[in-house]
């Protein structure tokens, strides 16, 4: 950090010295900014959470403290989660937490060794059956009960990216008529169960990482955030598995679509125009996904 005295380089430095801890190097992030920190020759990690959801401090304290919890049942069930140092710590109306430092990195998997940890991670003690979901967190089936979702779709601004979600809102609304939610057991969802979140150490799984978008949900759910309609070959090994009903088939694609349209009228109403991450998510196919279409 030394040279670097930029706005957040002095909050970060800040929330360290508050912490009791050295910065080291930062570590990068997706919803949350991560920093190596040592504390008495210890290595710990330091958190920024950032507000995606814009739910504010007060809201996004309680989804904080939801996602400490969940890491500490799992920890005692033997997997390599992050435990949670002190108290989270609120600094010019962000959140921060100290936590400790798991050792690894990704690593390569084979689909077959992706899918036997999905499906060990959805195995994980009784931890859905008295745990309700995390608070807050965007409903990604939201758009099925919308009334407005078509209008506030029509204001995307690109004509071509318009088509396509409202294209895909008439085949979500066609295709749920015919799904039976309950058709697939509730379990753990970590919701992020790809590479980058998966650590490795002399070839042991070392660290999962990441519980912003864990929750409670149907076991599906994890499977279209690993597939994302791209990877048909995870999610081809996961039914080899763990095999997928005939309802939770039809919710795949379904569910898919309804996330990606979720999170773009999330944008929409708060007048933004959709990311391309979700817009290009409603035109993705795979081979799977166009035989799942095509049975719908």
């Amino acid at each position: 950090m030394v040279g670097d005295e930029s706005p957040e380089a002095a909050s970060v430095d800040a929330v360290a010295q508050e912490f009791g801890v050295a910065l080291e190097r930062a570590l990068g992030g997706r919803a949350s900014a991560n920093w190596l920190v040592v504390r008495r020759g210890d290595p710990l990690v330091l958190r920024r959470y950032s507000d995606v959801l814009e739910l504010g401090p007060e809201l996004l304290r309680q989804a904080i403290d939801w996602q400490v919890e969940v890491r500490a049942r799992v920890r005692r069930t033997g997997w390599p989660v992050a435990a949670a140092i002190g108290e989270p710590l609120s600094s010019d109306g962000t959140w921060w937490t100290l936590e400790s430092w798991l050792p690894g990195a990704p690593a390569i998997m084979t689909p077959s060794q992706h899918a036997d940890l999905i499906a060990q991670w959805q195995r994980i003690g009784d931890i859905a059956e008295d745990l309700g979901p995390q608070p807050h967190r965007l409903d990604h089936l939201a758009v099925l009960d919308d009334a407005e979702a078509a209008g506030y779709l029509a204001q995307c601004e690109n004509v071509q990216d318009r088509e396509w979600l409202l294209t895909r809102l008439d085949q979500v609304l066609a295709g749920t008529q015919r799904v039976d939610w309950e058709a697939s057991r509730r379990t753990l969802v970590h919701g992020d169960l790809a590479r980058h979140n998966i650590l490795w150490a002399a070839g042991n799984l070392s660290g999962v990482l990441d519980f912003e978008l864990a929750t409670i949900d149907r076991r599906v759910t994890e499977a279209i955030h690993v597939w994302r309609c791209r990877h048909d070959d995870v999610l081809l090994a996961y039914d080899q598995q763990e095999p997928l009903n005939d309802q939770e088939w039809r919710m795949l694609l379904i569910d898919w679509w309804a996330l990606m349209l979720s999170l773009s009228l999330f944008h929409l109403r708060r007048g933004r125009q959709p990311g391309r991450w979700e817009l290009d998510g409603l035109r993705r196919t795979s081979p799977l996904s166009e035989t799942l279409a095509h049975n719908l």
